[in-house]
């Protein structure tokens, strides 16, 4: 499930940090829980933005988080720190228009020179 809201969410792509395929994002996540694990959460460097309470980036701290029973700090943040919305029905708009454009380009209609 993990790879796929990758998939649908960013092409398992992101460039800051860079991160390309399942194994990098796999190692990242690994990479945090161990950190948080091993150390706590800091919150001087892993502070959770949000709007109005709703985070706007930070899901793998906050999964970690929840994972380990640590407490997450977060603060109010602004737009350009991540992007808010993407609750279920973003996902489910997304992966609808995906699928359209999947089938559109398999199905695309074959076209023969008629002569």
């Amino acid at each position: 499930m993990y790879l796929e809201h990758l998939r649908v969410w960013n092409n398992l792509r992101e460039t800051s940090p860079f991160k390309e395929g399942s194994q990098m994002f796999l190692d990242s996540f690994n990479a945090l829980l161990e950190d948080i694990g091993k150390n706590g959460f800091s919150s001087s460097k892993s502070k959770v933005p949000t709007i109005n309470g709703s985070a706007i980036n930070g899901a793998h701290r906050i999964a970690s988080g929840i994972v380990l029973g640590e407490e997450i700090e977060t603060y109010e943040g602004t737009p350009p720190e991540g992007q808010g919305g993407c609750d279920y029905n973003y996902f489910k708009l997304k992966l609808e228009k995906q699928r359209m454009y999947d089938r559109m380009i398999r199905h695309r209609p074959r076209y023969e020179r008629i002569e």
